[in-house]
């Protein structure tokens, strides 16, 4: 967040996955891999292996191999459609058909290995077709690229280690993921990496209530057995909580009563510890309201609340007083969120010195916090991302050359500013008649997202200063730009807040129009709101367009800027561009 003399920066951009502020690009060249070996494939993935099309019924049979293949592969039997094709190979070598049949079925497989990053598998296969026809040019590239990143492994899991201590955890979890699929023989090189990497990502969506985020890197966490031994028991509770909650926000969705019983029976399974009992009530209740059966939910659910449940009036029809103890309840089971008790924030990073702040400094980055850990990492932090940021912002390292210091204040208790925010930090730059005089961020100690999302976030508005010289920028652009140097988790909130609110409302004129933030109930919509924006500006043009945007803001109209940056003819054709992003985004206006 943005204050002081400038004040004014914008948000926007739903390419975060794409990018996620620039600080993504650092393991660009080993998640490239995936891309490079799908791209070489000339057919799309598919379901199954599946071997070639029937002929049309003027040319000659279908081969006799491709028959039994058809059938093997039609009833799951991948294994078995392998042997016979390699059975056929070796009895018919010269056959120019079980040759291409052959091929045709392994490459298949290849391109779901790949996109499953099961190298090993790939690479064992590509070996083959190469063995069947020396001179196969997709394969002979393929596996080049998987040699090349088995090569480049320890500076892979490096750059992991280094992703893990910025706690960018869901690009240090993609980056183990293809490391594990390159050497699944040996994990002890990686799975100690990659389990801390999806427990992370899952508790960075996990302490923003994003659930249906969080839950696929806990279930990978379980998987590679984080929830066996001691101090298990609270990443089983994250689980089963999150596993409850993104049934109860999908509540609506048609399923059978067979299919409920599935779901309480997977539970069950992880359900164990006290609270979970709660959660197992709030299943059953979920079920029978879903499966039709409201008059068996409501007990459930009054069970759930107890005293907490909600008045209802007299003669109210069973289904209406389904959904409003379902609602109650539904608010209730979030209450149980367990963020307080995630320790990220706790032991050493807690200590507060007697005393004056301790201070680190490199170059013109300057920390300042209640001890020495807290300064080196997030010092670590800034350094990391500052080149990459202004990297993608279009600008280079003579861009980090400030003619004064930018100084990083982390408080151990919040201000009178911090206690009004919903992201706790802010930023503040003061420049006079365009020459900068002071950059400045305050944030907090305890705050669990302060190095992977909160100090790329407040970089990100020094840098978008620095490039555009000074001027008053847009809130939404300044804030847009802020969120997509972020981590998913926050972003993920805003945009929750927006859908639950009927999805986007403000106009872009309205966006670049805003000078302050909203009142803190409208807050988290806002925030999605100028996020979005920035993404529909992300899809006419790099970010650096989105600077020469702000740029023009100081001598011209926000809108003109627009109109004229991206060679709008007028206003009304980029509402009616940005509308239709909109609904193509699901976030159709309420207004």
């Amino acid at each position: 967040m943005r204050t002081g003399l400038i004040l004014r920066r914008r948000q926007a951009d739903k390419a975060s996955n794409a990018i996620n502020g620039g600080s993504r690009l650092a393991v660009s060249r080993h998640i490239v891999l995936a891309i490079a070996l799908s791209l070489m494939s000339a057919a799309s993935l598919s379901a199954q292996p599946q071997p070639p099309a029937p002929p049309p019924p003027s040319s000659q049979p279908e081969h006799p191999l491709a028959a039994q293949m058809r059938q093997l592969l039609a009833a799951g039997k991948i294994a078995d459609a392998l042997a016979a094709s390699e059975a056929q190979l070796k009895a018919s070598p010269k056959d120019a058909a079980v040759v291409a049949l052959y091929i045709e079925l392994r490459m298949s497989i290849v391109r779901q290995a790949v996109a499953a990053q099961k190298f090993a598998q790939a690479e064992a296969l590509l070996k083959a077709v190469l063995a069947a026809q020396p001179g196969h040019a997709s394969a002979g590239k393929m596996l080049k690229v998987i040699d090349t990143a088995r090569a480049g492994l320890d500076k892979a899991l490096a750059d992991a280690d280094e992703l893990l201590r910025l706690e960018r955890f869901e690009q240090a979890a993609a980056l183990l993921a293809q490391c594990a699929g390159l050497t699944p023989d040996q994990p002890a090189r990686w799975k100690p990496s990659w389990m801390m990497a999806v427990v992370g990502a899952g508790d960075d969506q996990y302490l923003m209530h994003n659930y249906e985020a969080a839950l696929p890197f806990y279930a990978q966490a379980l998987e590679l057995g984080a929830g066996e031994g001691p101090g298990s028991e609270n990443l089983l509770w994250r689980w089963a909580h999150c596993y409850t909650m993104n049934l109860a926000r999908s509540a609506d969705l048609p399923r059978t009563t067979e299919q409920w019983a599935g779901i309480i029976d997977e539970a069950k399974d992880r359900f164990n510890t006290a609270r979970a009992d709660q959660l197992g009530t709030f299943l059953l209740a979920l079920g029978h309201h879903n499966t039709g059966s409201p008059a068996k939910a409501i007990p459930a659910y009054r069970q759930l609340l107890g005293g907490n449940a909600p008045a209802i009036a007299p003669n109210t029809p069973p289904q209406q007083e389904a959904v409003t103890l379902r609602t109650a309840a539904t608010s209730y089971v979030d209450s149980l969120n367990r963020s307080h008790l995630l320790d990220r924030r706790s032991g050493a990073w807690a200590m507060v010195l007697p005393g004056d702040q301790i201070s680190r400094k490199d170059g013109r980055i300057v920390v300042r916090a209640p001890n020495d850990l807290v300064a080196r990492r997030v010092l670590e932090a800034v350094k990391y991302h500052a080149p990459r940021l202004a990297a993608y912002l279009g600008g280079g390292d003579a861009d980090l050359n400030w003619p004064v210091d930018y100084t990083v204040i982390v408080q151990a208790k919040p201000d009178d500013k911090l206690n009004d925010l919903i992201v706790p930090s802010y930023t503040r730059i003061d420049s006079q008649k365009g020459t900068l005089v002071r950059q400045e961020t305050v944030c907090m100690q305890s705050d669990a997202l302060l190095i992977g999302a909160t100090v790329p976030h407040e970089l990100t508005h020094v840098l978008i200063s620095r490039l555009a010289g000074y001027p008053p920028v847009p809130l939404a652009i300044d804030e847009g730009l802020a969120i997509h140097a972020e981590t998913t988790a926050r972003y993920l909130m805003f945009h929750r807040s927006l859908t639950n609110a009927g999805g986007a409302s403000l106009t872009v004129a309205q966006l670049l129009a805003a000078n302050r933030l909203p009142p803190l109930a409208q807050r988290t919509r806002f925030y999605a709101e100028c996020y979005n924006l920035v993404a529909w500006l992300m899809t006419l043009g790099k970010p650096a367009k989105v600077i020469d945007l702000a740029r023009l803001t100081a001598t011209m109209p926000a809108t003109d800027a627009l109109l004229k940056t991206y060679n709008i003819a007028d206003l009304p054709t980029a509402e009616k561009a940005y509308r239709t992003f909109l609904e193509d985004q699901g976030l159709v206006r309420t207004r």
